[in-house]
């Protein structure tokens, strides 16, 4: 739920959660399952890209095959309590990938640095936070 929570605030403020280790600037983590990030705790926000595929098969898995049937068991499936979980977990899983398109994220994995001012910093192929944020303090002059 906390997760869900800082991921929420995040796509609504990028600074809502002030990093420690970068007060004025929001890391933001996009993967797949295949590509897990090394010290993701580093993160503010860490986002599987591929998880609404997972999350669009897991609501459709097991649909009868005919399309009247199917609209009877789809509606039970989204009106009950796991049906109404899991149509939120689409919601985010969808707000993620329109995230990751706004901050121009090409391929995963991809760490984002969203500066309070200035333009958003993109690193691709990194899997390891603390070594990205090490590569950015240096770019970006920090010590």
């Amino acid at each position: 739920m906390k997760r869900r929570v800082m991921a929420a605030a995040a796509l609504i403020s990028p600074l809502a959660f002030a990093n420690p280790v970068l007060p004025n600037v929001d890391i933001l983590g996009f993967t797949t399952q295949y590509k897990p990030f090394v010290q993701a705790q580093l993160l503010d926000s860490h986002f599987q890209l591929d998880k609404l595929d997972e999350l669009n098969a897991e609501l459709s898995k097991g649909l009868p095959n005919d399309l009247r049937q199917a609209e009877a068991v789809m509606r039970q499936r989204i009106n009950s309590p796991n049906g109404r979980k899991l149509i939120e977990q689409i919601q985010a899983a969808s707000q993620a990938v329109s995230q990751a398109w706004q901050l121009g994220v090409k391929k995963s994995p991809a760490i984002v640095f969203v500066p309070a001012k200035g333009k958003p910093v993109v690193v691709y192929g990194q899997r390891n936070v603390a070594t990205v944020i090490n590569i950015y303090r240096q770019r970006m002059g920090e010590k």
